[in-house]
């Protein structure tokens, strides 16, 4: 599974935070848009995603940031990272 570093400024310097990438979006449980790259491959637009994005808890797992596979921009954080 791919990682991706991101860095996080906290109260005590640099924080650097390992997350993964998933592809865990429930599509037809989301209201998001899936849009095509001029090179043929998915990507969720990201003015089309919407306030409902349903994960698959069975990809999700434990994961408390992680990156969407086809919306690399968007970092999702869980309750508890908040």
């Amino acid at each position: 599974m791919p990682y991706s570093f991101t860095r996080w400024a906290g109260a005590s310097g640099a924080l650097v935070l390992q997350h993964e990438i998933l592809d865990a979006l429930d599509e037809e449980r989301s209201e998001v848009e899936i849009a095509v790259a001029n090179n043929g491959s998915k990507f969720y637009d990201p003015l089309s995603l919407g306030p409902k994005l349903v994960f698959k808890e069975s990809i999700v797992g434990s994961c408390h940031i992680f990156r969407m596979k086809y919306s690399l921009r968007t970092v999702i954080f869980d309750e508890e990272m908040r």
